[in-house]
Formats: structure tokens, C-alpha cells, sequence
């Protein structure tokens, strides 16, 4: 299991940046800085719940190089904090297969949070009997509300894509206004950032609020101390029915090496989702299926007939 360390490398940086702004925040600057701490509370307020389709695409670093290891179509299904991610998977390359362990060559996977537990089932022919199974793990919450599924090997919190890169209230009250650089750009987006340790000597962070996207978190770049680039989050979003929601996502960690895209095709804002969306039985486990319940004491059940 890979192991993607952007969430804990922005929490940290919170934790212990002791950066000072070097001069007085204008009223420019608190003017953008205000901006964004109004769009950052709205979007939870205005979106509800959504359902989306499009694509998920995984790439391995290689030098330069980007090669594909898996893709799948993906269904998007959320409301609050409860999401349904259902992927089918339509390219698997032989070079990812050969290094893979046998659960990442699943043909199909899903993934629900039902606001306690995180469950995921999946679908190969090399799963006895049925072709099936399951796990269960018990979730929490980070400070910022994301419930991560990176354990079932996909990157993001679908519910929170807008906090997955960085979220600018925790971000200020991690570090104070007066340590958030912010400014408007000559071209009318909102640029800001912060030092990361005490004066910057354990990196920088770099962000992006563009104006043609509604002053929403654009880029995410996290540089260390050398100036080289560790992680980098791209956001593209689009404004259906006056309702902004995200439309791609794409994350590189050179931590993980891994590259990740994200890009739905059609998103229908605060849709109404039937309730038993979130309930195990959505996992489609067939008769018989095994599921593995992970916690204080690790159980095997199986599905019933």
C-alpha cells in the first residue's frame, strides 16, 4: 500500500510554521485575505450533497515520464460527509500488474463512508469463491473533516476535494492572519502562502485562488527548503446553477511518486441520494462473500444468502 503524505505534510507545516509577515498587512491584502475566508465557509453551506461521473487516472514517476498504471470510470455519489465511490477500472498495465500485490489488480472497487464506518469492496476472478470481498474500518475525522480512503488506494475524501489540497480556515488558525501572505495578482487572481518552520528552513507553501474560478484554492505547491518541489495540487472548477463544485483534481507527490487525476464529466449539485447509498449493502458483495471487519478485534464475516 502506497502511503501519500500531502495531508500530513500541510497539517504539520500548520503545526509548527512560526513565520512572521515581515511588514504590516494593507488593506489590500486583508481585503483578498477576507475574500477567501468567506468562499472557504460557502462551500459546504451551498453544496450540499452532488453526484458526478467522469474518469480516475493513477501514474507512476518515472524521471520525466508519467506512465499510466491504472484507469477506471468513476461514480461520485455524496451528501454531507457520506460519500459512494464506485470505479470500474478500464486500463491496468501490465508493468503495475507485475509489481502489484494481488488486491491492487481488482476489476472493479467500491468505496462508502456511511459517517462512521469506511468500507470497500472489490472485484476480481482471483478472489475465491465469489469473485468478491470486503473490508471494514472504523473512521475519524481529521480537523478539517476529511475522511481519507487512501487504505483502499484511492487518494481523496470525494465529499471535501476542496479541502483535500489545503483548507484556508484551518490554515489561519493554524498560523494567525498576520502569517498568511496574501495578495491580488496583477492579473486579478489571489496569490498567498506561508513559511513552513521557523523562518521557512523547512520549506515554503505556495497557493493560487483564481478569479475565473471564483476565487477558489486553483494550486497547492509545497517546496522544501531547496526549493525543490515535494507536492503540487492543481483544482479546476466549474459553477453549475450558481453553485461552484470541483471539476478535476490533480495531485503529484513526489513523496509518494505517484500522480493522480481526477476529472468529472457531469456533476449534478445537491442532488437528492437515496439513503441506501451509504449502507453496506451497496458495497454488492455476492452471497457467501467474505468480509474482513478491521478494529480492536479483527472479524470475518460473510455476506448472507
Amino acid at each position: 500500500m502506497y502511503y501519500r503524505l500531502t495531508t500530513c505534510v500541510c497539517l504539520l507545516s500548520l503545526c509548527c510554521s512560526t513565520a512572521v509577515a515581515e511588514e504590516p498587512v494593507s488593506t489590500e491584502d486583508q481585503d483578498a485575505l477576507d475574500k477567501l475566508v468567506k468562499i472557504s465557509s460557502e462551500v459546504t453551506t451551498q453544496l450540499r450533497s452532488y453526484t458526478a461521473q467522469g474518469r480516475f487516472r493513477e501514474y507512476d514517476i518515472a524521471g520525466d515520464d508519467f506512465p499510466l498504471l491504472r484507469e477506471a470510470k468513476i461514480t461520485a455519489k455524496c451528501n454531507g460527509a457520506r460519500y459512494y465511490l464506485n470505479l470500474e477500472f478500464t486500463t491496468l498495465q501490465e508493468p503495475y500488474q507485475r509489481r502489484a500485490i494481488p488486491q491492487e489488480a481488482y476489476q472493479r472497487r467500491v468505496i462508502l463512508f456511511d459517517g462512521s464506518t469506511l468500507a470497500s469492496s472489490y472485484f476480481s476472478p482471483r478472489i475465491s469463491v465469489t469473485g468478491a470481498a470486503g473490508e471494514l474500518f472504523p473512521a475519524r475525522a481529521s480537523r478539517s473533516g476529511i475522511v481519507s480512503p487512501q487504505i483502499f488506494h484511492f487518494p481523496w475524501d470525494i465529499a471535501h476535494l476542496d479541502r483535500e489540497a489545503c483548507y484556508p480556515l484551518m490554515v489561519i488558525e493554524n498560523l494567525g492572519r498576520d502569517r498568511l501572505f496574501c495578495s491580488y495578482t496583477p492579473q486579478g487572481d489571489i496569490a498567498a502562502g506561508y513559511l513552513v518552520g521557523r523562518q521557512g528552513k523547512a520549506g515554503k507553501v505556495d497557493l493560487l485562488f483564481r478569479k475565473k474560478d471564483g476565487f477558489h484554492l486553483g494550486s497547492y505547491r509545497c517546496e522544501n527548503p531547496q526549493g525543490k518541489l515535494m507536492t503540487s495540487h492543481y483544482l479546476d472548477w466549474t459553477q453549475i446553477d450558481g453553485i461552484w463544485c470541483v471539476k478535476k483534481m490533480i495531485e503529484v507527490s513526489y513523496i509518494a511518486h505517484k500522480k493522480w487525476e481526477l476529472e468529472f464529466n457531469t456533476i449534478k449539485p445537491n442532488a437528492t441520494i437515496e439513503e441506501s447509498t451509504f449502507a453496506l449493502e451497496a458495497l454488492d458483495l455476492p452471497a457467501r462473500s467474505r468480509i474482513i471487519e478491521r478494529g480492536p478485534v479483527t472479524r470475518l464475516t460473510r455476506v448472507a444468502e
